[in-house]
């Protein structure tokens, strides 16, 4: 994933202003007799845990489980292979399901339990797992509708229908020569007025090759600098390594990001990324053809917008360290960012609501942790002890992280450059080489993305 050099900490906070307006409302699903519960059913319930029964039932125990921890990714169009939706989906596919949860492998959760508290964890307890395995052994009995109860702490899913899609207008097939190629689609969303980003749904085209996905905002000064890339190049949109190249750091503006295993995100409640009129959107997709050549895409963004003015503006801010070596052969070496927020350029008090570390493949560990002004022991952010590419998203907090100015952040990314690590290409097993932060899969990078309000 390409540094959004375009996004400066200092040029955010400068652009900070004060709003009013309600909490942020999604678009409501379309009412149907049809919609299994586990595709709207609303979280707010208070049903507390209940022993595991002799025969489980779909509607009553396994529904729950499903809908909290797997549905996010296993939905129609989603990043699972398969949907688990409904009664037929999960008993079609009921042998697998409780075969990857009995192993472990899924459902994914990649952080460590001993840093600050995380919203929708992704780890079955006991319980669940033993209702699963109850479930299939004794004949994936579907029960009644009616018992459906969603738990408490189950993600809100996304509306089916968008407020806004945006694709390019017709598939791109990556330059055959080059392993990695990144490329710009230009998309105008008609925006005659301000409108909150609250919520963003990634469905790559062409998974194979899709390395990652970056939307940018391009405000109405740099149209023209946008339109000159754009024109520079026949066919649609231009290259675009280490960003969108628009002249004017604060001419554009990081929206959302995409990569492997990233799940549908809706931004906390009160929040959203606010778009500005006659803006367009810029987006950038990371193609990495190491697994196959000749292969088209049309990966597409939906944008679900808030009614009203959100009360709170939300940016997302980088932390990076870009200068490092990892040598080649060298089984653990470390890379560190420590800064103190007010010299990174944040004047004023702010509020995390979540984290993205982002590290290529690899990526073995990494850390995210908070010293105080006042303090002398930090407290960890983030943990993930077993790095998966393959694995990445948005951690979000239980409760927000107010920090201040004379706080300390420290990123902590760790590698492992052994041969048994090394990427096959084109069929061919590759040997050690140094390695540096850049642009490639096969190049590294050390990088942390905050969500965050100002104040």
């Amino acid at each position: 994933m390409a540094l959004p050099r375009a996004v400066g900490v200092a040029a955010l906070v400068s652009l900070l202003a004060a709003c009013g307006g309600e909490v942020a409302r999604l678009p409501a699903t379309d009412a149907s007799p049809d919609l299994s519960p586990l595709d709207a059913a609303d979280a707010s319930g208070d049903a507390a845990p209940t022993p595991v029964p002799a025969r489980p039932t779909y509607w009553a125990h396994v529904a729950p489980i499903l809908q909290q921890h797997c549905a996010q990714c296993h939905v129609a169009g989603g990043l699972g292979p398969f949907p688990l939706t409904s009664y037929d989906d999960a008993r079609t596919h009921a042998d697998l399901v409780a075969a990857a949860v009995t192993n472990g492998t899924m459902p994914p959760w990649m952080p460590s339990s001993s840093c600050r508290p995380l919203q929708h964890v992704r780890v079955l307890p006991a319980d669940d797992l033993i209702t699963i395995q109850r479930w299939v052994a004794t004949g994936t009995t579907e029960g009644d509708r009616g018992s459906f109860v969603a738990r408490p702490g189950t993600p809100a899913m996304l509306p089916e229908r968008p407020s806004l899609m945006v694709q390019p207008a017709e598939t791109y097939a990556p330059r055959p020569s080059a392993i990695d190629d990144y490329h710009c689609f230009v998309m105008d969303p008609e925006l005659t007025e301000s409108r909150d980003l609250v919520g963003v749904r990634f469905v790559p085209g062409e998974p194979r090759i899709v390395h990652h996905v970056i939307v940018y905002e391009i405000k109405a000064a740099g149209l023209a600098s946008l339109q000159r890339l754009d024109d520079a190049e026949a066919g649609p949109g231009y290259t675009c390594f280490g960003g969108p190249r628009v002249s004017g750091q604060r001419n554009v503006q990081f929206v959302a990001g995409w990569a492997p295993g990233g799940p549908p995100m809706r931004m906390p409640t009160g929040t959203g990324i606010r778009l500005s009129p006659g803006s367009r959107l810029v987006m950038q997709v990371h193609y990495n053809q190491a697994n196959g050549r000749g292969l088209s895409d049309r990966t597409r963004t939906e944008l679900f917008f808030s009614e009203n003015p959100v009360p709170r503006v939300a940016y997302v801010i980088p932390l990076a360290q870009t200068d490092f070596t990892v040598p080649a052969g060298a089984r653990d070496t470390e890379v560190e960012a420590t800064v103190r927020l007010r010299q990174y350029g944040v004047p004023l008090n702010a509020t995390v609501y979540g984290l993205a570390p982002h590290m290529h493949t690899l990526g073995t560990s990494v850390s995210v942790d908070l010293t105080r002004a006042s303090a002398t022991e930090s407290e960890c952010l983030v943990d993930i002890p077993r790095w998966d590419f393959h694995w990445q998203q948005f951690y979000l907090f239980e409760e927000p992280l107010r920090v201040t100015p004379d706080d300390t952040i420290r990123l902590r990314c760790r590698y492992d450059n052994t041969a048994a690590r090394q990427p096959v290409i084109d069929g061919v097993p590759q040997q050690p080489r140094e390695v540096h932060w850049g642009e490639g899969t096969f190049d590294e990078m050390c990088i942390n993305f905050f969500y965050a309000t100002v104040p």
